[in-house]
């Protein structure tokens, strides 16, 4: 469904502004993608379920349940640098935006999304990023079969889309050579904000 992704942003824009189109809700819940489904299926709760036993019409302060773990560093050992890095939900941001590790050092990423819209995380090579978010952009239809991650050498590792709730654990090699790295989120129309650095050292 080439143009899920389209219908996706015009659902959370309804959602965001408390504005409610069945119609297009329900075209969503059919979609033959999953992350289309499964998002649909998030705002189908909270117009359904969270909205109609709150005693406020817009009830956005209730949308959403804060993360029950802390992002940030959760270890860093001489073998070993384990980070959790979580959504901002509403803002199309990462709530961290900067590590540091030493070069050559495994890395374990927890990516969390208690965001409604789906996103991944993805770790480029230093001045990448906008590359590879318009490569993922022109996969086009068959952006949701690749997860929006387009096959590309600078790509050191990246999540696939992660839905409302989930989490998923990446585990990776620091780059040898030390420099400035970005992750970044390459759903269509979120890499401008949704981005960050991975600050490599010696």
């Amino acid at each position: 469904m080439e143009d899920a992704h389209h219908l996706l942003e015009a659902l959370w824009l309804h959602q965001r502004h408390n504005v409610r189109d069945h119609h297009l809700l329900s075209t969503l819940l059919a979609s033959p993608e999953t992350h289309a489904r499964n998002a649909a299926k998030v705002v189908h709760h909270h117009w359904h379920n969270v909205h109609a036993t709150s005693n406020s019409p817009m009830a956005k302060d209730e949308t959403h349940e804060a993360p029950t773990q802390k992002s940030g560093v959760i270890s860093d050992t001489d073998a070993l640098l384990k980070i959790r890095i979580a959504t901002v939900v509403e803002k199309m941001q990462y709530d961290i935006t900067e590590f540091s590790v030493k070069a050559g050092k495994k890395v374990e990423v927890i990516f969390a999304n208690p965001d409604f819209m789906p996103h991944n995380i993805v770790f480029v090579q230093p001045d990448s990023a906008d590359a590879i978010a318009m490569a993922a952009l022109e996969l086009g239809a068959d952006g949701f079969a690749k997860e929006y991650v387009p096959e590309d050498k600078r790509i050191i590792v990246a999540s696939g889309l992660v839905d409302n709730g989930q989490e998923e654990t990446l585990e990776f090699t620091a780059p040898k050579k030390p420099g400035v790295y970005q992750f970044v989120c390459t759903f269509p129309g979120h890499h401008l904000l949704m981005r960050g650095v991975m600050t490599v050292t010696k």
